[in-house]
């Protein structure tokens, strides 16, 4: 049975790629009016086309769309002759679309054919996503670990509609789902997808990318794909022509800003990462004036970002969705993929998990078995040796780090054959490069910057330890040779490296720095309150609590406890805020005595609670 996955009306397999790749423009029609029709009417439909298609394959179709497709692969409608489907849609009362149906296919099929610039754009885009998005290698040195899109489903669930009556807290269950949210009868034009740090936004858009490569998504008739982090001109069009088109393409950006203009219903812009474009480029681009309909405002945007950071720019979205990772089935699949040479060794990790669940830190470990890249380095981390891991399995994000910061430094060094001090330690030498990196990492970060040229880095070694990716740049037609970090939370460790070397030098100011906005770099001070020795630990805190009684930030309480969780340190960090006159808010875990701790911000006795269904007694403290 054909699906409404078809590029068109008529293509099969064997005809040409050129022909499967065109959208029909009567396909179009009838996607349009197959957005429109309720549950309720489609059903009417399906029990008017039982003496049409048999009752088995009418009983596999679950959208309008696809009865339309059965409908034209049964010869009963098409575009010539679409009176059958006219017929029905009137006897359901459904009079609107009938009408749509029929001066559709009246239409000037001159006005409807997709131009042959068009038609040749469309190709190119489609190829360009079907070669280098049909796969994810999470891990950059190990090519022999990766993970197909058509497997990877990122699960998304609705957190807040601004228009309409899509259901708040309801999951998707599918990922084209986000395009047919009930938005006042329409779809949501602007999109807003948050998640932390490593959940799968990138990933997302990816397969959206590769989903419509291979003929779904045919409700668009062009995806256009950009990273925000590696806009440099600002400029959509220009960035369209900078990441996505070659030299050699035949059209110009007068020709593409009318053809998006003309095909604007059925044009998706997928902006991903809207959080990691710099902030001088973000102001004087027209990226903000896209999203918020001021160009295009009949294009579909999809927009992923951080948590809490762009709020600016995303307040007029329809609809608003969080990513909510992997599932405890999708942790297992991974582990088992991963180590599919060394079954034995895959099972004792998810039995290891399973054994801590119950005696780590339930929000570490929770957060830990969503993120897929987390997944990544635990297993990483379990490879090396895992009776040495089961000793030292890491109980926060930043210790995760830290282990896996060592292993890829032990691997460079078995690599060149560089020996090992005392008992498998890593030598001074190499150190010192990481400490190279780090202070290179800071100098970016604080740049606002995510890319490094060879004249950045400090030690030529740097760029060989494991850390950095090499490429030839984003820009298909200014090619230039720039190294990045695989994913930026490793630019946010090592920036977060030189600042804690920063601090125990007494140099308090740079810290402060990073406070003014606590929520942009929020997982730089998590990491920091990880990495920190107990001295400069509480310095830490200490200036969140002076800041929470100035009143600077309303978003630093909620910063503090995520920085609590990662704290080494609980039972001295505790006395460092309880003798200040105002005692800061932030619940903390202590993560190895289940003892959970409330600081109000008021003189009144703190009732120490939380009882979770995991913990065995409450203990109650009164702080003065």
């Amino acid at each position: 049975m054909a699906t409404a996955e078809h590029g068109t009306a008529s293509s099969t397999e064997g005809e040409p790629a050129e022909k499967a790749a065109r959208i029909d423009p009567f396909i179009k029609i009838l996607h349009r009016i197959s957005e429109d029709i309720s549950e309720e009417k489609f059903q009417s439909l399906k029990r008017l086309c039982k003496k049409h298609i048999p009752t088995r394959s009418l009983e596999k179709l679950s959208t309008p769309m696809d009865l339309f497709i059965e409908l034209m692969d049964q010869g009963k409608i098409s575009e010539d002759d679409p009176t059958m489907l006219v017929e029905m849609l009137n006897e359901v009362k459904l009079h609107d679309q009938a009408k749509k149906l029929h001066s559709g296919s009246q239409c000037n099929r001159g006005d409807l054919v997709l131009n042959e610039k068009t038609e040749k754009l469309m190709k190119f885009l489609k190829d360009l996503y079907k070669r280098h998005y049909s796969s994810v290698q999470p891990i950059p040195w190990n090519d022999d670990l990766k993970l197909e899109l058509k497997d990877i489903y990122t699960r998304l669930e609705v957190r807040e509609v601004r228009r309409g009556s899509a259901k708040v807290g309801k999951d998707l269950n599918n990922l084209h789902d986000i395009f047919k949210a009930p938005i006042e009868g329409e779809h949501a034009r602007r999109v807003r997808i948050e998640g932390p740090p490593a959940m799968g936004k990138s990933t997302l858009c990816r397969k959206l990318a590769y989903d419509w490569s291979c003929n779904k998504l045919n409700q668009f008739t062009l995806v256009f794909f950009l990273e925000m982090r590696h806009v440099s001109e600002g400029q959509v069009v220009d960035e369209i022509f900078n990441q996505l088109l070659t030299k050699d393409t035949d059209i110009s950006k007068t020709e593409l800003l009318e053809l998006i203009s003309q095909e604007q219903e059925s044009v998706l812009f997928l902006f991903d990462g809207l959080d990691e474009l710099e902030k001088s480029t973000l102001n004087s681009s027209d990226i903000p004036d896209h999203i918020n309909e001021k160009y295009y405002s009949w294009c579909t945007i999809l927009i992923t970002t951080r948590p809490r950071l762009c709020d600016q720019y995303l307040k007029e979205c329809d609809l608003y969705l969080t990513v909510k990772g992997f599932t405890s089935k999708d942790t297992e699949g991974y582990i088992q993929k991963y180590f599919r040479n060394s079954e034995e060794k895959g099972e004792k990790l998810i039995d290891e998990i399973k054994k801590r669940k119950s005696e780590m830190s339930q929000k570490f470990i929770k957060d830990l078995l969503r993120n897929p890249l987390h997944i990544s380095f635990l297993c990483i981390f379990w490879e090396e040796d895992s009776s040495e891991a089961e000793l030292h399995f890491p109980e926060t994000l930043s210790g995760l780090y830290s282990e896996i910061l060592n292993c890829i430094l032990k691997r460079y060094c078995i690599k060149e054959k560089i020996t090992l001090d005392g008992q498998g330690e890593i030598p001074k030498s190499i150190l010192d490069d990481r400490n190279k990196l780090a202070f290179d990492s800071f100098k970016a970060y604080t740049a606002d910057r995510s890319e490094f040229t060879e004249n950045d880095i400090s030690s030529k070694r740097s760029l060989d330890l494991g850390f950095l990716v090499k490429d030839l740049g984003h820009s298909k037609i200014k090619v230039k040779e720039i190294y990045f970090f695989y994913h930026r939370t490793w630019l946010e460790f090592f920036a977060a490296l030189q600042i804690a070397f920063s601090l125990q030098k007494g140099q308090i100011d740079i810290l402060r720095t990073f406070l003014q906005n606590p929520n942009e770099h929020i997982t730089l001070l998590k990491f920091l309150a990880g990495i920190t020795d107990e001295c400069e630990c509480k310095q830490l805190f200490t200036e969140f609590n002076r800041l929470i009684q100035k009143g600077d930030s309303q978003s630093m309480p909620g910063v503090c406890l995520e920085c609590f969780y990662e704290s080494q340190y609980p039972e001295q960090i505790v006395p460092c805020v309880k003798n200040e006159p105002t005692l800061m808010y932030v619940t903390a875990e202590f993560r190895d005595k289940g003892i959970y701790v409330v600081f109000f911000p008021s003189l009144i006795p703190a009732t120490i609670f939380l009882l979770g269904r995991w913990i065995a007694a409450l203990t109650i403290f009164f702080i003065l």
